[in-house]
């Protein structure tokens, strides 16, 4: 708890404009990664909060699987799919996948198996090895449950190259 309350004030303390530059928020980042790995994951949640707030990819996925766990921080579906959620509009592939389950299972959000189908697939596409196969049948899994209607719908989005609004 004390190591928390120093990494906060070393944060606070940190001048406005050095702490949204984009190589401080990495270094955050960084060592919000240290904390974590080191088995401090509260201070690595106040490491990346900032940057996250910015949108640094990596702290936004990373926050999310803090949220989805209850590591450092209390368990809140809701907010781990809005981190996963921002980070997946930016592009990270991981926080597509993390997302389409949310949205699959409807924890955090509410439930849209269409949705979820339509992350899964874009999380597929941006992954390879086994992350991509992982991705694709989780993608057929919740196909196998989508209405004649829905996986029209996620089929005219995925070819449109639009997808679930967020």
């Amino acid at each position: 708890m004390i190591r928390a309350v120093f990494a906060a004030l070393a944060l606070l303390i940190a001048s406005p404009a050095a702490a949204q530059s984009p190589t401080d928020d990495a270094a955050a980042f960084e060592r919000g990664l240290e904390s974590y790995f080191a088995g401090d994951p509260e201070s690595a949640w106040f490491f990346w909060l900032g940057p996250a707030e910015r949108g640094h990819v990596g702290a936004q996925f990373s926050l999310g699987n803090l949220y989805r766990q209850g590591e450092g921080v209390p368990a809140d579906a809701v907010q781990a799919a809005q981190w996963f959620a921002r980070a997946a509009a930016a592009g990270h592939a991981h926080a597509k996948l993390n997302y389409a389950l949310m949205l699959d299972a409807g924890l955090g959000v509410a439930r849209n198996s269409a949705a979820a189908y339509i992350e899964a697939i874009r999380a597929a596409q941006s992954l390879d090895g086994d992350d991509r196969r992982q991705a694709r049948e989780i993608a057929a899994t919740i196909a196998r449950r989508l209405t004649p209607d829905e996986a029209e719908r996620a089929r005219k989005q995925l070819m449109e190259g639009s997808g679930p609004r967020r």
